[in-house]
C-alpha cells in the first residue's frame, strides 16, 4: 500500500485553549509484584499498578503546551515532519526516549512500506506530543506510585524514587482515545498487506495480534500491549 493518510482526530475544532492530559515519566520502571503471564495478574490492579516502565504524570493542574525546545529538544528527530522545536507540545524527553524505542521497534517490521510506517509514525506523534492532546485523549484511570505500598526497587520494582511518589503526582494507568474512523482505516489498510523482510510473514500476523481490522489493529497496540507489559498505559480507541 502507498497511500499516506492524515492523522483526524476527533477533537472540538473550536476549542480555544490547548491543554495536555498528561506529561513525562511518573513511573520509569515497572512496579508489578506478580507475573503478567499468570491468570491472577491484573495489570492496573494493586499487586500490579504499572506493569510497563514509563506511565505519565496526569495533568492534574491543567499545564498548557511548552515549547518543544525547552521540554522536548530532540522532537525534530524523533517526530521529523510532524513536529518542529518551535511548536507547543505536551510530550517531554522521557516520553520521547520511549517514543524512540517504539518506532524503532516498528520501523523493523514495517519498514518495506515507508507509507505504513510514515503514518504509524505520525499517528503516535500525534498521540504523545500533540497541543491538543485533551480534547481526544480522556484520562479514565490513574493512581500515585504508593512506596508505601511498594518500597525501595527490587526485582518487582518500587515507588520510593519514582517522580509520581517524590511529588505526589498521580500516574496514568488508563486512558480513551476518540479516533476518526476514516483515518484509522486509512492506517490499518496502508499496513495490512506488509511483509516482515526476516520471514516474509505479514506484520499483522507476525507482531499485531493478527489483526483483521483498524479496530484489531489499534486495540493490539493499546489494549493488549499494555497487558503484556509493553506499554505503560491501557489505551481504549474509540473509532
Amino acid at each position: 500500500k502507498n497511500a499516506v493518510v492524515v492523522l483526524i482526530v476527533a477533537a472540538n475544532i473550536n476549542a480555544v485553549l490547548s491543554r495536555c492530559a498528561f506529561r513525562g515519566s511518573c513511573v520509569p520502571q515497572a512496579v508489578c509484584a506478580c507475573s503478567l503471564d499468570h491468570p491472577d495478574c491484573i495489570p492496573g490492579s494493586d499487586i500490579c499498578p504499572f506493569p510497563s516502565g514509563g506511565a505519565p504524570c496526569l495533568n492534574h493542574d491543567d499545564e498548557e503546551p511548552v515549547v518543544a525546545s525547552t521540554i522536548a529538544p530532540s522532537i525534530e528527530s524523533v517526530c521529523h515532519g510532524v513536529f518542529s522545536s518551535t511548536d507547543l507540545v505536551c510530550c517531554s524527553e522521557e516520553q520521547l526516549k520511549t517514543l524512540t524505542n517504539q518506532l524503532a521497534m516498528a520501523e523493523g517490521l514495517l519498514q518495506r512500506c515507508p507509507a505504513c510506517f510514515l503514518n504509524f509514525r505520525v499517528f503516535w506523534c500525534k498521540f504523545t506530543c500533540s497541543k491538543d492532546q485533551a480534547d481526544f485523549v480522556s484520562v479514565e484511570q490513574s493512581q500515585l506510585c504508593n512506596a508505601t505500598q511498594h518500597p525501595a526497587p527490587n526485582k518487582n520494582g518500587g515507588c520510593l524514587d519514582s517522580p509520581s511518589w517524590s511529588s505526589l503526582s498521580p500516574a496514568v494507568q488508563g486512558v480513551n482515545v476518540q479516533v476518526d474512523s476514516v483515518f484509522a482505516d486509512g492506517l490499518f489498510q496502508s499496513c495490512s498487506s506488509v511483509t516482515v523482510p526476516a520471514t516474509g510473514q505479514r506484520a499483522m500476523e507476525l507482531a499485531f495480534g493478527h489483526s483483521r481490522t483498524a479496530h484489531d489493529f489499534l486495540r493490539f497496540q493499546g489494549v493488549d500491549a499494555y497487558h503484556s507489559g509493553q506499554s505503560p498505559i491501557r489505551i481504549s480507541f474509540n473509532l
